[in-house]
């Protein structure tokens, strides 16, 4: 997916991956408070510091950094990661078992489709781009729950799942409860450590 990026993480455990357009918000927009992820395209070498060579993918309030992989790039307007046909950026653990996971995203590619996994069985979202509606879903233990919107390139989008233990919870689009039904999927949490990609 080529999108303008940033990724966060929140605690209770919550962790949001964002890809971000060109905003007045910052990776400093988020609540702190139990913040225990947070990874920015924009900020991706430190807070304040944008490195378009990074080879790895600074985790702004913990230590959780993804090293980009030989399928992962920064864009040329250097402020979005892009994956081609594979994971583009990986950790070296899972994340902590999050309550809360925020994607901000601004798809600027409509054939995009990206994985965030987390490395922790059935907690990870999908992109899939199929169509004019597109649609993302969040996985939990027994359900996945989906949320469709009709492709705008210029659209910045605020998607968002909670959970409870380790089931999902509910679904959130641009602030308020969404979901269009389920989606099935055959995807796994891979091995084990958050990925982007794959």
């Amino acid at each position: 997916m080529n999108s303008k990026a940033f990724l966060t993480m929140v605690s209770s455990a919550a962790f949001a991956l964002a890809l971000m357009a060109d905003t007045t918000y910052t990776s400093a927009s988020y609540v702190q408070n139990g913040l225990i992820a947070q990874w920015d395209g924009i900020n991706n070498a430190g807070t304040g510091t944008h490195d378009p060579n990074a080879t790895v993918w600074k985790d702004l309030v913990g230590n959780l950094d993804m090293t980009l992989t030989a399928k992962g790039s920064w864009t040329s307007d250097g402020n979005a990661l892009f994956v081609n046909n594979g994971a583009g950026a990986q950790g070296t653990s899972a994340t902590p078992a999050y309550k809360t996971i925020e994607v901000v995203y601004k798809m600027t590619d409509s054939g995009g489709r990206i994985l965030f996994t987390s490395g922790i069985k059935n907690r990870f979202v999908v992109f899939d781009t199929s169509g004019t509606t597109k649609f993302l879903y969040f996985n939990g233990e027994s359900t996945d729950k989906k949320i469709d919107w009709v492709y705008n390139a210029d659209e910045v989008c605020f998607a968002a799942a909670t959970y409870g233990d380790s089931m999902l919870s509910n679904v959130y689009f641009n602030g308020a409860v969404k979901s269009n039904g389920t989606r099935a999927n055959t995807w796994v949490t891979g091995d084990g450590k958050v990925t982007v990609g794959d």
